[in-house]
């Protein structure tokens, strides 16, 4: 059930992203990522995410960008947790073909662990989140980032952000 609400939710995203590739504006982009919710919990395994994002670049290499996030780990042969974030962030990316990227904005974080099929504990948390990493254009239109981003004390991100120009 969880899985078809966040099927649902980039479904929804990407027919959103739709009326922004016609939007015509160039400042826009969009990108799809994926890498490692690292889990600082004893006997938790990194879940291992997909998401989206979704941004307005402002020019001088500042940018408002929303992220969207979800994956999943099992905790055993009997439960599985499920962490989704949502995000807004201002972000700077430097100058050049190879560029540095750092960001900070507000995040929610939603956790539910599941027995037997059946939700046993669920949690909502949201506060600040900051992150750097680094890019590489790929003409002028597209790009491959890595990223670190600290979600909460627990938790952090390691991902790969593939983003497109519009």
């Amino acid at each position: 059930m969880k899985f078809m609400k966040q099927a649902a939710v980039l479904a929804l995203s990407l027919s959103a992203l739709s009326g922004v590739v016609h939007a015509g504006d160039e400042h826009f982009y969009a990108g799809i990522k994926a890498g490692a919710f690292m889990v600082d919990v004893q006997g938790v395994d990194d879940a291992t995410p997909f998401g989206l994002q979704l941004g307005y670049d402002f020019g001088e290499n500042v940018s408002v960008e929303f992220e969207y996030n979800t994956g999943e780990a099992d905790l055993g042969e009997f439960a599985e947790m499920d962490i989704t974030t949502m995000a807004i962030y201002a972000t700077y990316r430097s100058e050049g073909n190879a560029y540095v990227l750092a960001k900070m904005g507000l995040l929610k974080e939603e956790l539910e662990v599941s027995q037997f099929g059946h939700l046993s504990e669920d949690a909502d948390e949201s506060g600040l989140s900051y992150g750097l990493g680094g890019g590489f254009k790929l003409g002028n239109k597209l790009a491959i980032e890595a990223e670190y981003t600290i979600v909460e004390t627990d938790v952090s991100y390691l991902g790969v952000t593939a983003r497109a120009l519009f």
